[in-house]
């Protein structure tokens, strides 16, 4: 194929033409899967053509993509977004994802210094504050919503989560941005979705928790039952 009919400048092109920035597959072959199989020019050409990346650091991980599309983005001024991948398997919550990709990122990094110079880096290369925004307003602009979500605004959808920092894995909180990075789902005290409490003091609004869990157990036993049929 000509090189200026590549698959990955005609979909370059197909974003200049419709705006559409997001592509998850392309995303995935980088960060999560695409990182490993785009040389730097590509990622160049796309990220030019304003393509959005999305990392999911833990399965890429655990899949052996190595060396994730993190710091080709920054280094090209851009920045990934971050998401999950295969639930089942490793963690669904968006700031495990936001820690693991920085300090995969971090370890990169002073490991590179380290074969330059022969010692660490005396500073961290990526902050906490640019991890969690790959959690948040990066998010937000990979799926089109920046001018409505993904950071606290006047103007922009009242979507708020409020972090309990008196719970014993955060305390003493000095640090807003390194408290939030560092939460669970446990320190989580409310949730707010369009000017809407979604949770408050712990607990979820209009949601019937044990039927869910029931409708989960089923499904699980269901699935374990189907895998344990076709098991060799």
């Amino acid at each position: 194929m000509p090189r200026s009919h590549s698959p990955l400048r005609q979909i370059a092109r197909c974003s200049l033409r419709s705006g559409a920035n997001s592509f998850a597959h392309i995303a995935r072959a980088s960060s999560a899967t695409a990182a490993a199989g785009l040389s730097d020019q590509s990622v160049t050409t796309l990220v030019e053509a304003g393509v959005s990346f999305t990392s999911t650091p833990e399965n890429e991980l655990s899949h052996g993509h190595c060396i994730p599309i993190t710091g080709k983005l920054l280094h090209l001024g851009a920045a990934p977004s971050l998401g999950t991948d295969t639930d089942t398997a490793v963690s669904g919550e968006i700031l495990t994802a936001a820690r693991i990709a920085l300090v995969h990122q971090r370890g990169i990094d002073h490991q590179q210094h380290r074969r330059t110079t022969g010692m660490m880096s005396a500073t961290a290369s990526v902050t906490g504050k640019q991890a969690l925004s790959w959690a948040t307003v990066e998010g937000a602009r990979a799926l089109g919503l920046a001018d409505r979500v993904g950071c606290l605004e006047s103007g922009m959808q009242a979507d708020l989560v409020v972090i309990d920092a008196r719970a014993l894995n955060l305390w003493p909180a000095h640090d807003p941005i390194a408290t939030a990075l560092h939460a669970g789902l446990a320190n989580i005290e409310a949730v707010m979705i369009a000017g809407r409490w979604r949770k408050r003091d712990h607990s979820l609004i209009d949601a019937n928790v044990d039927e869910v869990k029931s409708d989960l157990l089923a499904s699980g036993e269901r699935l374990a039952r189907k895998l344990k049929a076709v098991a060799p």
